[in-house]
């Protein structure tokens, strides 16, 4: 909803009327939602809070605080490990890890590539890439390290085979960049292309990948291997 309105729910399978959230005074305080019931927002000061959606009503589940005057720049949740990452400012290179259970002990990532501009978890919760406009790297959530950092701007990119793989779109040229995460010694492998690949989406089993590129051509790939299967051409 336009800024300054407050959000509003709607219970789809019982076809009811948006009803509007009056825990959230401004749309633009919504920070995501998740797996369809974990809602997050910003409380306009220096706090996130949780919230589980039960139909169009939802209960309070915790909340994260910032430090002062800081909002939240960029965010994710992951339902598996219930865990929150963050970052808090345009300038900072942090990106901080938290649980509602124990919302004062959180772990800090620092991001030497520059300011987070965009977070996203694996679904199991094990990995995770935080992206600006010059890199992006992909994080092993125990030891807090980067396994793999791309030093491009990339537009798309998404989890496969069950967290164990990750594709990437980067802006420039027309490759398709492939990381196995269970064989971080193979390195990035580049999948070669015909047009820049600027849309990316994993099948509900989790076994394939298709890439959408400028040229009008879908490509299809092995989520567990990266291997090109096929190439449809539209019309």
């Amino acid at each position: 909803l336009p800024e300054g309105r407050s959000p509003e729910i709607m219970d789809i399978k019982r076809k009811s009327s948006p009803k509007a959230m009056t825990r959230i005074s401004d749309s633009t305080q919504v920070l995501g939602c998740y797996d369809a019931k974990h809602l997050f927002t910003w409380n306009g000061t220096n706090q996130i809070l949780a919230y589980e959606l039960q139909g169009t009503d939802c209960r309070m589940l915790g909340s994260i605080t910032l430090g002062a005057g800081s909002r939240p720049k960029s965010f994710a949740y992951n339902a598996a490990q219930e865990l929150l990452a963050w970052s808090e400012s345009s300038e900072s290179q942090s990106i901080f890890l938290a649980t509602l259970k124990s919302p004062d002990r959180r772990v800090e990532l620092r991001n030497y590539s520059g300011s987070v501009n965009d977070l996203l978890f694996s679904k199991d919760g094990n990995h995770m890439v935080s992206r600006n406009i010059d890199s992006t790297q992909v994080w092993n959530i125990e030891t807090g390290q980067v396994v793999v950092s791309v030093s491009e701007w990339v537009i798309e990119c998404t989890f496969a085979a069950s967290g164990q793989t990750v594709f990437l779109c980067p802006q420039s040229g027309n490759d398709t960049l492939f990381f196995d995460l269970t064989r971080p010694n193979a390195g990035l492998k580049r999948i070669k292309g015909n047009f820049p690949c600027w849309s990316i989406a994993v099948s509900p089993d989790g076994n394939l990948v298709a890439g959408a590129t400028l040229g009008g051509e879908v490509r299809l790939f092995d989520a567990a291997n990266g291997e090109l299967i096929e190439s449809i051409h539209g019309h």
